[in-house]
């Protein structure tokens, strides 16, 4: 997706390996964009919209996980991705349980601004 970063700057991770990554969230289309940037409780993303993680590996230098979430019709729908973007074969199921946790609509929302935000 090339999509401009939602909130510029990497982000320490809270929910993906114990802070271990830093990350960068891109959203999508253009209306999912303003809906990410002022999230608040009860806020809910339009259909079709994509959340892509790019995290990178602190400890070793060196590019992590890529997570990816489309909002279709029926839910959320999640994914983990190769450096090219290719959809892996990859247990999801942790990642659905965890963003059933979120305040709205399985959206933990931006990182604040000071960097303590959740970052998924």
């Amino acid at each position: 997706m090339a999509r401009p970063v939602a909130a510029p700057g990497a982000r320490r991770s809270h929910g993906h390996a114990d802070g271990r990554y830093t990350l960068e969230v891109r959203v999508g289309p253009d209306s999912a964009q303003s809906a990410y940037e002022s999230w608040t409780a009860g806020s809910q993303m339009p259909a079709e919209a994509s959340l892509l993680a790019t995290h990178h590996d602190q400890r070793r230098g060196r590019a992590g996980p890529i997570y990816a979430m489309r909002k279709r019709a029926e839910g959320w729908d999640f994914a983990v991705l190769d450096e090219a973007g290719l959809r892996q074969e990859a247990p999801v199921e942790l990642c659905a349980r965890c963003h059933a946790e979120a305040h709205s609509d399985q959206i933990f929302g931006p990182p604040k601004h000071d960097g303590t935000g959740p970052g998924e």
